[in-house]
């Protein structure tokens, strides 16, 4: 058990790579029609495959939400994010999920979470906007891990880890020794029993410059106490001043976290471009970057709004060598953005 009697995330004894996918959009859509994949991706990452219908009870179509995939057990998770309509942009608890391998079916399982510090008591999730979010995984079993993100009740930036239980659909504030700097919308990782925070912003919004440093929380094994035992590092002078990073991927079996750009600024609106001097990886052992293009086969993104990055759901996709970016442009006429194409790069 872990700390106030919460189930114990303290003391993992068999730890697998976990994937970190997420996406920020902002979009306006009709939430009773299905929703369907592109033609050239059926949701589980095979190409030229004909369209699929999802079905079930829809996430809302909310601006800046969070997606993350769960490699392991084939599901999509739709998290937070703030209604279309709503001027003052106040984050939700909305926490839905489409099991694909069932056949694309969305849950929405906002309402039964329970906040286990509460003698298991009914509460919805936190309402936080921007945070870090990473999938953990612990004896096979799938956690969600939120860092981070701005606070909808203090209205301040957080530096709090929020852990949630994808199996009993509970959650609890994790107890971490030391303390780092609160991130607003950071890029963030997980590998074997520690996790990685990158970037992120002082404020949400306005010109708040992005941060250039990482922090890395590790478990000790023996005692299960969790510890930040790199805080707050500044980036080495490899990286370009102003850098920003908007993902974080673990690849090479978690040896090395790929890094991906993203604005310099919280309220920039600039296309963002893969190029050779901002794109990394990080070396999760000696914690060292390295320019990542030279090894990278493949074309990658140009111009675009926001992108989100994946692995294939498929059975045969069991290395991590490569990955596929989706980038999103600007509907022209409207504030909105869609898919414009598939990059599959290769390592």
């Amino acid at each position: 058990m872990g700390p106030n009697g919460k189930p114990s995330m303290s003391t993992p004894k068999r730890l697998a790579m976990p994937i970190k996918q997420k996406t920020r959009l902002a979009h306006k859509a009709h939430a009773q029609k299905s929703e369907k994949i592109d033609s050239k991706d059926d949701g589980d990452g095979s190409a030229n495959s004909p369209v699929k219908d999802a079905s079930g009870t829809f996430p809302p179509y909310n601006n800046h939400f969070v997606l993350l995939q769960d490699h392991f057990n084939k599901k999509l998770y739709s998290i937070g994010g703030s209604r279309c309509d709503d001027k003052g942009n106040n984050p939700t608890s909305d926490f839905c999920v489409c099991d694909i391998s069932a056949g694309m079916i969305w849950t929405d399982l906002t309402a039964p979470f329970s906040r286990v510090e509460r003698n298991r008591s009914k509460k919805g999730l936190p309402p936080i906007s921007f945070p870090g979010v990473a999938l953990f995984r612990m004896d096979e079993n799938s956690y969600i891990v939120m860092f981070g993100g701005c606070d909808a009740d203090e209205k301040r930036p957080r530096s709090e880890m929020v852990i949630i239980d994808l199996d009993n659909l509970e959650w609890w504030q994790m107890q971490i020794e030391g303390s780092v700097a609160p991130r607003i919308d950071p890029a963030m990782v997980t590998i074997d029993n520690s996790i990685y925070v990158f970037s992120g912003y002082r404020q949400s919004g306005g010109s708040s410059q992005a941060l250039q440093s990482y922090s890395v929380a590790e478990c000790d094994l023996e005692s299960g106490i969790w510890r930040w035992t790199t805080r707050d590092c500044p980036y080495s002078a490899l990286v370009p001043v102003g850098q920003a990073f908007q993902e974080a991927f673990s690849i090479y079996n978690g040896t090395k976290i790929l890094l991906t750009s993203g604005r310099t600024t919280a309220n920039s609106k600039e296309a963002i471009s893969f190029k050779p001097k901002n794109t990394f990886f990080f070396h999760a052992k000696n914690k060292k970057f390295e320019v990542a293009t030279a090894d990278i086969s493949g074309s990658l993104p140009q111009k675009v709004r926001w992108y989100h990055i994946y692995r294939p759901l498929t059975p045969e996709s069991t290395s991590d060598s490569s990955v596929i970016i989706c980038g999103l442009i600007n509907v022209p006429g409207t504030n909105d953005v869609a898919p414009e194409v598939n990059y599959g790069i290769s390592f």
